[in-house]
């Protein structure tokens, strides 16, 4: 089971960490099950590129979604991630 909804990319004014080019962008990925850990996360997002950070936000209750962060090593592996999930 995946998202439950379309992620959403966020640009920030975060500058990409090391490891990422410099056209990266940080994902988001709303709407994840609550019950998604950190490990499933990874397992979601890795067929997409090179997760070179990621930051599980867990559920704030029962019932409630989960929110992740995630940095590519490339926009052009966020686009793809963004593109496969949003379907």
């Amino acid at each position: 089971q995946g998202p439950r909804g379309p992620p959403t990319a966020l640009g920030s004014a975060e500058a990409p960490p090391p490891g990422c080019s410099p056209d990266a962008f940080k994902l988001m990925l709303t709407n994840l099950p609550g019950s998604y850990t950190h490990t499933d996360v990874v397992s979601l997002l890795q067929p997409y590129g090179t997760v070179v950070s990621l930051t599980v936000l867990p559920a704030g209750g029962m019932g409630r979604d989960s929110t992740a962060g995630v940095w590519y090593a490339s926009a052009a592996q966020a686009e793809a991630a963004l593109a496969a999930l949003s379907n």
